[in-house]
């Protein structure tokens, strides 16, 4: 028997405690290690900057050489490669899958064979001349969204490296859980951004306009008050110069 805090315990006891032990400490490293990781892509307000961070955190966790991340467009059988590393095909790429595999990804949500889905698949919705036949990264991690498939993450390492072990594939599913709501975040911060800048504009247009207006009242002579004008529209629109042309009843011509 031996003594501990606890009492008076058997060694196997002890010993199973301290295997219990190790075990729990293997866990919390690896949950500080993942809320390291999603503090990182919460940060990040752009989307591609978030695919290439995500990349990054992938390869250099698991050494991986190729890597893709495709997103499903609104014809579901169709995905586009938003990110590519390793690869050889841009981003950007369309490419047709058979709908009923994506359906049973979706509905499985577990790792797959992303080789299988896209060995044959067409380039483009399209063209049926070209093929993925020597598409490299073989290991699909579906990104589900409110048990939705909204697309997928798929890797590969060399053999010189071993195969993806348990705890690599559960270290990619605890990413993939959370990169939707990351990507999600993303586009409605780049459409906030976007109808930020549509708002600037018109607020900048209109108060051209109110200038124009104010000028009119204030500058009689019509050659300064278009030269008014025109450095207004210059400044706004961030041009180099400009030049406003006027229509000539009787000659029936434009005239700077």
């Amino acid at each position: 028997m031996e003594r501990t805090q606890f009492g008076e315990i058997a060694p196997g006891k002890v010993k199973a405690m301290n295997r219990i032990t190790a075990s729990e400490k293997s866990e919390m490293v690896a949950l500080n290690e993942y809320l390291n990781v999603v503090g990182s892509l919460t940060k990040v307000q752009n989307l591609q900057a978030l695919y290439s961070t995500v990349a990054g955190i992938i390869i250099g966790k698991l050494r991986i050489d190729h890597i893709a991340i495709f997103l499903c467009q609104k014809d579901n059988h169709l995905l586009e490669l938003v990110y590519g590393h390793g690869l050889g095909i841009p981003n950007g790429t369309i490419i047709s899958v058979d709908k009923h595999l994506i359906d049973k990804i979706g509905m499985d949500g577990r790792a797959f064979d992303s080789h299988h889905l896209l060995n044959s698949a067409p380039i483009g919705p399209v063209s049926q001349s070209e093929t993925l036949d020597q598409f490299k990264a073989d290991t699909g991690i579906p990104l589900l969204s409110s048990g939705k498939l909204i697309g997928f993450l798929s890797v590969d390492r060399p053999l010189s490296e071993g195969r993806l072990t348990e705890d690599d594939l559960g270290f990619l599913q605890r990413l993939a859980t959370h990169l939707p709501t990351c990507i999600a975040n993303c586009k409605i911060y780049e459409q906030g951004e976007e109808e930020k800048q549509v708002l600037n504009k018109t607020l900048d247009n209109l108060s051209l306009l109110y200038s124009i207006g104010q000028a009119m009242t204030y500058i009689s002579d019509l050659k300064s008050l278009l030269n008014y004008i025109l450095n207004q529209a210059i400044t706004i629109s961030s041009a180099e110069k400009g030049s406003i042309m006027l229509y000539d009843e009787d000659s029936k011509t434009l005239n700077i």
